[in-house]
């Protein structure tokens, strides 16, 4: 975002190349924006003139220190469908979901610690998304925090597994809470209102929904990491 108001295209690549299709984004108290870059089957709109890179994984854009140059490094080589990333209050654990149905690999939602320097280590597996006598399920496709740092996840579809569900799971992993979403496949979620107890979550067939009385307050945005 320019002064002005304005907005301009960054051109940072990874080693030279484009990258796939961002996802979810989150910036820490430095600056940083972290995001998910998952590939997709399917073409994106318009002549497909980048070759997609060979992985999907968690990036970062960064200013250089001497140029100032936003830069992409690559943060994760684990990850086979990365679609949804949270940092947690205190921005020492990277919250990663992945999501696509399609993909070979488990769907996961993973804790993985930040070192001082803003590497990730081994990630501790909080929840997988599996597969039941209709198919694959959808794994995570939106997360958000609550003040108590519990992860509020937008997962499942009517297609396969429990179904479309927003799951509230504690920093360990355990599942506190589900709630049947009222629509296909749950998107993204965010809290709001005026006292952040309204989560808001969109769907897959385009709708914006909006639950009220949650009994939860969302992290405050004055908060690293929210």
């Amino acid at each position: 975002m320019k002064a002005d108001g304005s907005a301009a295209a960054l051109g940072a690549t990874l080693d030279g190349q484009r990258i796939n299709f961002p996802s979810d984004l989150t910036i820490d108290g430095a600056g940083r924006i972290w995001f998910t870059d998952p590939y997709h089957h399917l073409a994106s709109h318009g002549p497909q003139i980048f070759p997609n890179l060979p992985h999907a994984s968690v990036l970062r854009l960064d200013r250089h220190r001497v140029t100032h140059d936003w830069i992409v490094e690559r943060l994760t080589f684990d990850t086979a469908a990365p679609r949804c990333l949270a940092l947690s209050a205190d921005q020492r654990t990277l919250y990663v979901g992945e999501g696509d149905a399609a993909s070979a690999g488990p769907r996961q939602l993973r804790a993985y610690p930040i070192d001082e320097i803003g590497r990730l280590g081994s990630p501790l597996l909080l929840h997988s998304f599996d597969r039941d006598h209709r198919g694959p399920q959808r794994g995570a496709e939106g997360l958000c925090l609550d003040a108590d740092g519990n992860i509020i996840v937008c997962a499942g579809s009517d297609q396969a597994g429990p179904g479309s569900l927003i799951y509230i799971v504690s920093p360990t992993g355990r599942i506190l809470e589900t709630q049947a979403f009222p629509d296909d496949c749950p998107m993204r979620c965010t809290f709001g209102g005026k006292g952040l107890d309204e989560l808001y979550v969109t769907s897959g067939t385009g709708h914006l929904w909006r639950a009220r009385q949650t009994g939860r307050v969302g992290l405050s945005a004055g908060k690293p990491g929210a």
